[in-house]
Parts: structure tokens; C-alpha cells; sequence
């Protein structure tokens, strides 16, 4: 018992030994560490990374504010259809995503999904989403998809943050971090909610910017393999890949112009160009005809210029000035006949990818009056001046500033920078949506112009400002009271900035889904659900044997909610198929009967009075235009004449009036049958500006269906009318139909 007293006391003692021993040796650790940081973190470093940290919540909390004001419900139109993908892929796997046939989309012929979606986005929500249910946390698939485009965006200030830091320095960095964290321009994108390809978007177009310039400036081939996979990702993900490589293109032209090519260009350019295309013809939306699309054989063209610059200058030292000249000119010239000969060659034998609408739209926007299916999307609208001032405020002081220093020193860097801020800034200019890739290029162009402009004050003031004997006597006039001056100037100038901004990115934060409905009740505006309702409403009573008739806007909700079969959607990939349902719309209702007998519809939705409130999406009234102008050019199953539906001055300018045959439409007649008086004036109405009738139909005679076709009314029958009287969904009963024969040659003349 003795001897066991004594082991255990000695095993006792031992443990305390050992313990005190861990602890002495982890303080003497911890005492270390802090050592070596006191004497590694400057107090600027310290302050810059706090400054960082809280730039970057400041972006995470605004961009999440709609989870704490609102449902979690997506925002706009094209997130439904990131979601129904995102649902796929984490019901069925990736791999199924790839050949998955929608059947109940664009009836009759499908909708290849995994040949037609971008996947970056779907795979944004779903990975994290996969990866919290494995961690046991309870949450869904649609909380993931709502908070990703914030913390996405919140990632996007920290990577233009590394992005400026290597453009320039560490106070560029951060007060490019600083803008892009309240740009408007990039909020109304990145806020939680709006589940679309932008948020990832800009992030990997920033990653790829990153991690090319550090390639460049360390002639690194890891970063340029990281910069190829980044772009890789950018093309999986969303349609500003196109820009980015092009821009990368147009920069290697440039550094040739500027007579400053370097091998660390010819390995940059090529090890990122080839890695992304690589990777990327390995999706199946891609595959190998990305190769040879018009995006791509450009960048791929430059690959052999920088080719043939780079014998250039392993051969010039052997030759006299004079040969050097005329082969340098000779090899520049060779390169671009041969891009020339390639794109007509390509052109020719049809080898080269058909120029997409939208692309060619974007570079020519007056292009875009001949394509009413893009014009007919507010985004893709001209953007005006008001409205990049808006978004870039102080910014657009700056721009200018910069170019001027960008002019006095056109360094690798700095011409970058300079052709990062115009590209962006044109094509902002040609379409509104565009305005999020101005967004990051105006933030670090700003912060480039201000660090620049603030330089020689905070060097004076710290005494290291290194003059010439002929410039000193007016930098001696630089006291420190007028470094004061300046520094308390540009604070002010950003505060107003902060101000501002914030009051305006308030709409982009509060304003409710577009799905919901919102209803005046009197005394304030409300969301309705009667988008909810209607679809709920499809769900029980409709089912997938059933085919939906409805303008294209619609077609997500239908599709992510219901299982009913749909004609169109928001992807507007088939013309004809939009330009028919338009036409339908637009005809009288015996050939409209005949249309829709063709396309097999058997419910009809329409939406009568939503927009006409102070928010939410147009009523498909607003939409008339659109459908007659898209009908006029792509159907091919009715004749339909802009002049007989839309009125226009003189000049030839629609004046917002609809005549003649409008009145006898389908669409007019399920607008307004059965619809009181009282009911269409509150309808049309604003509060405290009650009328009857809405704009460009005030005061027509004809309501419902026209005298002539009132036994249509059997055919065309109401089955749901939402709570507010905002959503109307007809069945069409085909055997009441009279003697016409529906199956007749469809045509518009009487």
C-alpha cells in the first residue's frame, strides 16, 4: 500500500511538472509571437488591416440588410432560374445537371439546361449549401441563394483591394476597397437577394485582373495559371468573361504600341489566355466551338503577335538600327494580315461562331433599334450621364484626373489602368447593366487619381518631397496649413460621397422582390403576394399537362414554382416562339383562338394592374409595344403591322396611344372584361390622383370583348383572379369555340 501511495504521489507530481511545463512553454510561445509581430506590424500596418476589416464589413452589413427588412424572397426575374438550377444540381448532382432535358421549358421542343445555363452561380449557392447540411446546420437552399450575392459583393472589396495594391500601393488598395464597398453601381448587383451571375461575376473578373498584373510584375507562372483558372471560372459564370479576355487582348496590343513588350508579357498573356480557353471547352454550354467564336480568336491572335515580338527581340541585337526598324515594323504588319486572313477565312467557311446579338449590340448600341427583344429589357437600355453620375458621384471628378496622370506616365501598370477605366466606361455607356463593371474599374481609377493627386502633400508634409532646384520655389509654398487645406477639402468630398451614395443604395437595400405585388391601401403601400397566389393557385389546379400562355417576363416564376409546361421564358433564346405569343396576344380572338390551338396553350396569364402603383414590375399593359413590335418581326404564324396598334407622330416617335385594332385584341379584351368602373379606376389611379383610365387608353369605348366577338367570352374563361385583382389566369375551353374552323389558315386580314 506503501509503495502504491508513492508511485501515484510521484505520478501526481509528475502531471503538475508536465502541465506547468506545457503552460510555461506556450506563454514563452505567445511571448515570441508577440515579439516578432510587434516588430514585423508597423502601426500603418495595423491601421491599414483594421481599415480593411472594416471596409469589408461595411460591405458585408449593407449588401445584408434586405435579410433583416424583408423575406428571404430572390429579387428580380433571372435568379428563379439560378435557383431552379441550383435545386438540380443539389437534388441530382452536377454530372445529371449536364444532361438534364427540360422538357416543361419552350414547349415543344425543351430547353437543354446543362448545354444553355451558366453554372458558377448555381454552384455558388449549392456547394455552401451542401457543405452547411453536412455540418448539421438547418438551413435551405433558398437562405444560401440569398445571402451568397452579398457576401460574394463583400469578397469583391477585398479583392479590388489586392488589385489596387498592385496597381499602385496599399492606400490605393484600400481607397478602392473604401468606393467599390458603397458604389451604387455594385450594390444594386451584390445585395442579398438578387441570386444572378453579377455578384460572382465581378469577383472573378477581379481575380482574374489580380492575379494577371501580379503574374506580370513577378513573372510568376503559378499566378498567371491562377489568373487562366479565374477567367476559366468567369466563363462559367457569367457573359463579362467576353470583356475581360478581350480586355487582357487589347492591353498586350497595347504594351506593343507603347514599344514595352517584355517576355514577362508574351508568358503572362499566353500561360492565362490558353489556361482559361482549356478549362473552359471542358463545359458542356461551351465546349470546343468556344475556340472559334468571335470572343475568343482574337485573344488567341494576340498569342501569335506576342510570338513573333519576342523572336523580334532575340534577333534584334544582330541587326543594324535600320533592318531592326523595318522588321519590327514588317513582323507587326505579317501578324496583323495574318489575324485578318484567319477572321475571313473563318468567316468564309462558316468555321467561325455566329456573332451573338447582345455582344454586337453592347460594341454598336444603335444596333439595338433593330432588335426589339433586347431593346424591350430595361437593362439593356442606353445609359444617360445622369445616371453614371449617379453611381460614380465624386468618381466622375476624379476620372479625368487620372487620365491626365495615366498620359504623363503610361507604365505597364498605369496603362492598364487607363484601358481598364475606358473599356468600362464605353461600355457602361451602351447598356445600363453594364454599369457593374464600371463599378470596380471607377473605384480603383479614383483611388489611383486621389492618391496621386493627394502625393506631393503628404510628402512635404513628412519632408520627403525630393525637388529640383527650378521647381523648388513653388513646392516651398506647400506649408502644412495647406496640407491641411487639401486633406480636409478630400475629406469632406468623401463624406458628401458616403452620404450620398448611401441615401441612394437605401432603394437598391429596401426595394421589395419583383415577384411581390405592391398595393396602395389607402394609406400606404404594402407587398401583395399575388404573384405567390397565382402560382400556388397553378400548382393545385393546372399541373404539368398543362401549357401556359403568358408574356416571356413571367416565365422563371412559372417554371421554379409550378410544374405546369411553359412556351417561353426569360432565356428569349427562340424569336419566333416570343414574336407568336406576342401576336396572339395582339390578334383578334378567333385568330388568336387559332394560334393557341397551334401551340397547344391551355391557360392564359396576364397581369393587369401591377406597376401602376409607385413600385414593382410594369402591368403587361406597359408591355404592348414590345409585343407588337416583336410580333411585326419574328412571327411567323400572323401578320402584324406596328401602325395598326401603336400611334406615332409625325417624326415617327411612338406617343404612347394605342389605336384601331388594339381595342378588338385578345389582350384588351382579357385586360378589361369584367372589370368594373371602380375597380379600373383604383387600378389606374395614384393616391390623392384618382382617374379613370390609364395613359395612352383613357377613356376608350370598347371594354372586355368588342360587340363582334362576344361569344368568346364561353372560350376565354376567367378561373383565378388574385386577392388585389392583379394577376388574371384564363382556361381556354377549345370545344366552345364557334363554327370557325380553329385549325383554318391563321391569318390577320378580315
Amino acid at each position: 500500500m506503501y509503495h502504491e501511495a508513492l508511485f501515484l504521489s510521484r505520478m501526481k507530481d509528475r502531471e503538475v511538472h508536465s502541465m506547468s511545463t506545457v503552460l510555461k512553454k506556450g506563454w514563452e510561445d505567445l511571448t515570441t509571437r508577440y515579439e516578432f509581430a510587434k516588430e514585423h506590424l508597423s502601426r500603418e500596418k495595423i491601421l491599414l488591416y483594421t481599415s480593411l476589416t472594416l471596409v469589408f464589413l461595411m460591405a458585408l452589413i449593407i449588401r445584408l440588410l434586405p435579410m433583416l427588412k424583408q423575406e428571404i424572397i430572390l429579387k428580380a426575374n433571372d435568379p428563379f432560374s439560378q435557383f431552379l438550377t441550383a435545386q438540380f444540381i443539389v437534388d441530382h448532382g452536377l454530372f445529371e445537371f449536364f444532361k438534364w432535358i427540360d422538357t416543361q421549358s419552350w414547349w415543344p421542343w425543351g430547353r437543354a439546361w446543362g448545354a444553355s445555363q451558366n453554372i458558377g452561380t448555381a454552384l455558388s449557392a449549392a456547394i455552401p449549401y451542401m457543405v452547411l447540411r453536412t455540418l448539421g446546420f438547418n438551413v435551405t437552399l433558398e437562405l444560401v441563394a440569398f445571402a451568397m450575392p452579398a457576401i460574394l459583393g463583400a469578397l469583391s472589396v477585398l479583392a479590388i483591394y489586392g488589385l489596387g495594391k498592385e496597381l499602385a500601393n496599399r492606400r490605393v488598395g484600400l481607397l478602392a476597397a473604401f468606393f467599390l464597398s458603397i458604389s451604387p453601381g455594385h450594390i444594386q448587383r451584390s445585395v442579398a437577394g438578387f441570386y444572378d451571375n453579377e455578384a460572382i461575376g465581378v469577383l472573378l473578373m477581379i481575380l482574374t485582373f489580380y492575379f494577371f498584373v501580379r503574374a506580370l510584375k513577378r513573372d510568376s507562372t503559378i499566378q498567371a495559371i491562377l489568373s487562366g483558372v479565374s477567367l476559366a471560372a468567369l466563363f462559367a459564370s457569367c457573359g463579362a468573361a467576353s470583356y475581360t479576355i478581350d480586355l487582357l487582348a487589347l492591353y498586350a496590343i497595347a504594351l506593343l504600341i507603347f514599344r514595352k513588350y517584355s517576355e514577362r508579357l508574351f508568358v503572362t498573356y499566353s500561360i492565362t489566355v490558353l489556361v482559361s480557353l482549356i478549362l473552359s471547352i471542358l463545359l458542356p454550354r461551351l465546349g470546343t466551338g468556344h475556340l472559334t467564336s468571335t470572343s475568343t480568336l482574337l485573344p488567341l491572335g494576340i498569342i501569335f503577335l506576342l510570338a513573333l515580338a519576342s523572336l523580334y527581340q532575340n534577333f534584334r541585337h544582330n541587326l543594324s538600327p535600320q533592318v531592326r526598324r523595318y522588321l519590327g515594323i514588317g513582323s507587326l504588319t505579317a501578324g496583323a494580315i495574318a489575324v485578318v486572313i484567319t477572321l475571313a477565312y473563318a468567316l468564309i467557311t462558316g468555321s467561325l461562331g455566329p456573332l451573338q446579338s447582345k455582344f454586337v449590340t453592347t460594341i454598336l448600341p444603335f444596333l439595338r433599334d433593330n432588335t426589339p427583344i433586347l431593346k424591350s429589357v430595361s437593362e439593356h437600355q442606353i445609359v444617360t450621364w445622369a445616371s453614371i453620375f449617379r453611381n460614380l458621384y465624386v468618381l466622375v471628378i476624379l476620372i479625368p484626373v487620372g487620365l491626365y496622370y495615366v498620359y504623363q506616365r503610361p507604365t505597364e501598370k498605369n496603362l492598364f489602368l487607363g484601358l481598364y477605366l475606358l473599356s468600362a466606361l464605353y461600355f457602361a455607356g451602351s447598356m445600363v447593366r453594364l454599369i457593374l463593371i464600371l463599378a470596380p474599374a471607377a473605384s480603383v481609377f479614383g483611388a489611383f487619381a486621389l492618391d496621386e493627386t493627394l502625393k506631393p502633400f503628404s510628402q512635404a508634409f513628412h519632408g520627403k518631397l525630393a525637388l529640383s532646384k527650378r521647381k523648388r520655389h513653388i513646392y516651398s509654398k506647400i506649408s502644412n496649413e495647406r496640407v491641411a487645406y487639401a486633406f480636409i477639402f478630400i475629406g469632406i468630398m468623401l463624406a458628401t460621397y458616403i452620404v450620398i451614395t448611401m441615401d441612394q443604395n437605401r432603394g437598391a437595400v429596401s426595394s421589395p422582390a419583383s415577384i411581390l405585388t405592391i398595393t396602395w391601401t389607402g394609406q400606404r403601400y404594402e407587398a401583395g403576394y399575388d404573384w405567390q397566389e397565382t402560382l400556388l393557385w397553378i400548382e393545385n389546379n393546372a399541373g404539368p399537362s398543362s401549357i401556359g400562355f403568358f408574356w416571356w417576363d413571367y416565365g422563371y416564376y412559372v417554371r421554379a414554382h409550378t410544374n405546369m409546361t411553359i412556351l417561353v421564358d426569360n432565356a428569349t433564346w427562340n424569336a419566333t416562339q416570343i414574336g407568336n405569343v406576342g401576336a396572339a396576344f395582339m390578334s383578334t380572338p378567333d385568330v388568336a383562338l387559332r394560334i393557341l390551338k397551334k401551340l397547344h396553350a391551355t391557360h392564359i396569364i396576364i397581369v393587369v394592374g401591377q406597376g401602376l402603383t409607385a413600385r414593382g414590375l410594369d402591368s403587361d399593359l406597359g408591355k404592348v409595344p414590345w409585343m407588337v413590335r416583336i410580333a411585326e418581326q419574328n412571327s411567323d404564324l400572323a401578320d402584324i403591322n406596328q401602325t395598326d396598334y401603336l400611334e406615332y407622330d409625325e417624326t415617327g416617335q411612338f406617343v404612347q396611344k394605342y389605336v384601331n385594332k388594339f381595342y378588338t385584341s385578345l389582350f384588351w379584351a382579357l385586360l378589361t372584361t369584367d372589370i368594373s368602373e371602380t375597380l379600373w379606376t383604383n387600378i389606374v389611379g395614384s393616391p390623392g390622383n384618382q382617374q379613370t383610365g390609364y395613359g395612352p387608353v383613357k377613356g376608350a369605348e370598347i371594354r372586355g370583348f368588342a360587340p363582334e366577338y362576344k361569344e368568346y367570352e364561353k372560350v376565354y374563361q376567367e378561373a383565378f383572379f388574385s386577392t388585389h385583382q392583379m394577376i388574371r389566369v384564363f382556361k381556354i375551353n377549345y370545344d366552345a369555340a364557334p363554327t370557325v374552323n380553329i385549325l383554318s389558315p391563321i391569318t390577320t386580314t378580315p
